[in-house]
């Protein structure tokens, strides 16, 4: 299955390719949160990445930037985030596929949280279908939960009306939701959406279904 997609920032004609896995995207590397040591199983490389391949470790080995999408079961994108400076530093044949190979890349990327593999994966499986599966974590992992809701807003709300403007949704008091905010990194969101701290990822996302304590309430 195609889970992952590679699209370069200067625009979706210059496609990178598909990935059907995708192994430390979300593990910051050591002393360094933003770096991310990316290994792409089973990818067919194109465009820019595809010309780094026959270069590593050169500078034309760099990429570029690009959108790394995550998809659903139809290959649907589900949400993306935006890294810098991709660069291949390694590639072996895959045992995916004739043709495939796996791909160690370099990137920049602050957005993808620790731990954002899981709610996602509940999502792209649609497991991610009752209330309260946020209750018990912790608020650091809570924080990650409600990147995960934003980045996926937009795909989760599709054919779904948004809520009217001025609705209030009142917080359970049963279940506060505390949320780490001094000294958090900003996140800088995937497509169309604007900076925004964490108490205001909060205020995106609670009004998505699984969120909801009760009706109107989160």
């Amino acid at each position: 299955m195609k889970k992952y997609a590679l699209t370069s920032d200067k625009g979706d004609s210059d496609f990178w390719g598909f990935a059907h896995a995708a192994e430390g995207l979300f593990t910051p590397l050591p002393g360094e949160e933003g770096a991310r040591r990316v290994h792409l199983a089973g990818c067919l490389p194109q465009g820019a990445l595809q010309r780094c391949v026959d270069h590593v470790g050169s500078r034309r080995a760099v990429a570029g930037n690009a959108w790394f999408e995550l998809l659903d079961g139809d290959g649907a994108t589900m949400g993306s985030y935006f890294v810098n400076e991709v660069t291949v530093i390694d590639v072996k044949p895959s045992a995916g596929g004739a043709g495939l190979v796996d791909l160690t890349v370099t990137r920049w990327c602050e957005n993808p949280l620790p731990g954002a593999e899981r709610p996602w994966e509940l999502i792209r499986t649609g497991h991610l279908n009752h209330t309260g599966m946020w209750h018990e974590l912790a608020p650091k992992d809570r924080l990650t939960w409600l990147s995960v809701a934003l980045w996926s807003r937009e795909y989760q709300r599709q054919g779904k009306p948004d809520a009217p403007a001025g609705q209030v949704f009142t917080a359970a008091g049963a279940r506060p939701l505390r949320l780490p905010c001094a000294g958090t990194p900003q996140p800088r969101l995937g497509r169309g959406w604007q900076s925004a701290c964490p108490s205001a990822i909060a205020s995106s996302c609670c009004s998505t279904s699984y969120w909801r304590s009760s009706r109107n309430e989160v």
